[in-house]
């Protein structure tokens, strides 16, 4: 498991939402909640890798991107999946016959945060 898994997992407001979602009766405003903590700690995770690996606080793109780009892909499939299966718990309980789909992972938001965090100085945090 990922350390961003282990922090996920170690989040109780993820873990008490996480089964809503598995049964189907989350709401959107818990929804809207559950996503914001899965970014929370993807950030925390970010920050304290980058923080780790380069105490001078600066590192290339290609070295930021090592450490963001797999965190963000697995928090974009963690929330679309959550959303997609939301979204069709919903459906179904509208009888509607709609089947709700993951948008593609955005890889310009990946290297525009990429670009923005090796450009700058980050010894003394990243917020």
């Amino acid at each position: 498991m990922t350390e961003y898994g282990k922090a996920l997992m170690a989040n109780p407001t993820i873990r008490a939402l996480g089964k809503k979602v598995n049964n189907g009766s989350i709401s959107s405003k818990e929804m809207n909640r559950l996503t914001g903590e899965y970014g929370k700690v993807a950030g925390e995770c970010m920050a304290k890798q980058l923080l780790e690996d380069f105490p001078n606080g600066h590192a290339s793109e290609d070295n930021v991107r090592q450490i963001v780009s797999p965190i963000l892909r697995e928090n974009h499939k963690l929330v679309t999946g959550i959303a997609v299966k939301m979204l069709n718990a919903q459906y179904e309980r509208a009888g509607v016959g709609l089947k709700a789909v993951s948008p593609d992972y955005d890889i310009h938001k990946e290297d525009e945060l990429v670009r923005e965090i090796s450009q700058r100085s980050f010894e003394d945090g990243l917020g």
